[in-house]
């Protein structure tokens, strides 16, 4: 076998253990309905007059947040499922399963963090808890997602990190701003992708 041969079957080789660790099933529209759905959140609160500073609006804010977090699941799990079908995919593959278990944890110390805060009526670190969390998580799924979810992750992390000591008293603002535009971002980065790769076919 020729040396450049033996580098074009290299090539081959490597291309498909990238595809086998390379996790493409997250839909830039998911996450851009995610992203809207966190800014008719935060307006929602903003209309109803509830702020995470002040421990009397818990109920309002668990209904909001609550109901803002179950439909962006929701939605996230069905577009995801669809999508991975389309291209003739397993949903529950072994990849898909090593990507639930790297976002869990941070998914997990979120929901510890809220409980904690609620019991101790500190509503006001909820917002940069959870972009810190949420920001883990989806450094886990960089892991197999690649570099647009990694940036996307620490965007998280520093928001959370500016809602701790520097923005705490606005919490609806950083829900908006984490939550709602850093899903529209990443969705954009990943529509983009699949532009650029339509381009190339």
């Amino acid at each position: 076998m020729h040396p450049e041969e033996a580098e074009e079957h290299l090539a081959v080789i490597r291309s498909a253990m990238e595809r086998t660790t390379r996790y493409t099933g997250v839909p830039a529209v998911a996450c851009v309905l995610a992203g809207v759905l966190a800014i008719a959140g935060a307006a929602a609160c903003r209309a109803m007059g509830l702020d995470f500073n002040s421990p009397r609006d818990e109920r309002g804010l668990a209904l909001v947040w609550g109901a803002v977090c179950a439909l962006a699941v929701a939605q996230f799990v069905a577009l995801t499922i669809l999508a991975v079908r389309r291209r003739g995919e397993p949903a529950w593959s072994r990849l898909a399963r090593r990507v639930v278990v790297a976002v869990l944890p941070g998914i997990y110390v979120g929901a510890a963090l809220t409980e904690f805060c609620r019991r101790t009526g500190h509503l006001d670190y909820l917002p940069p808890f959870w972009s810190v969390c949420y920001g883990a998580s989806v450094l886990g799924l960089g892991l197999y997602a690649g570099w647009k979810a990694n940036l996307v992750g620490c965007l998280f992390l520093a928001a959370g990190t500016l809602g701790l000591y520097v923005l705490k008293p606005y919490g609806v603002a950083l829900m908006a701003a984490s939550f709602g535009g850093l899903h529209l971002l990443l969705g954009l980065l990943i529509a983009i992708r699949h532009a650029d790769r339509r381009s190339e076919d």
